[in-house]
C-alpha cells in the first residue's frame, strides 16, 4: 500500500478565506441573521450588519456581525434573546 502525504496550503486557504466571494457570503448570512432577529424582536427593533471586514483571527479571514441599532433592539437582545433565536432559527 502506498503512503499518502497531505500538505496544508496555508496561502491557498488564506486566499480563499479573504476572497470577495467569501466576503459576499458572510455579508449575506449576516443580513439574514439581522432580518431574523427583527422578526422575533419587539416591534420597531432595528438590527444592522457591521462588516464584512478583515478580522484578526486565523490569518485575517473575513468577518461580519449583527448589532442592535436602537434601544428596542437592545432590549430584544436582553429580554427576548433575539440574536440567539435568529441564529438557531426558532420563532418563539
Amino acid at each position: 500500500m502506498k503512503r499518502v502525504t497531505l500538505e496544508l496550503d496555508s496561502d491557498g486557504f488564506r486566499e480563499l478565506l479573504t476572497s470577495q466571494e467569501v466576503a459576499d457570503l458572510v455579508e449575506e448570512s449576516a443580513k439574514q441573521v439581522a432580518a431574523a432577529a427583527e422578526a422575533v424582536s419587539i416591534p420597531g427593533s432595528v438590527f444592522v450588519v457591521k462588516g464584512p471586514k478583515r478580522g484578526g483571527y486565523g490569518g485575517g479571514r473575513v468577518i461580519a456581525y449583527v448589532a442592535a441599532d436602537n434601544v428596542k433592539a437592545s432590549r430584544s437582545i436582553i429580554y427576548k434573546h433575539a440574536l440567539e433565536k435568529a441564529i438557531n432559527g426558532s420563532k418563539g
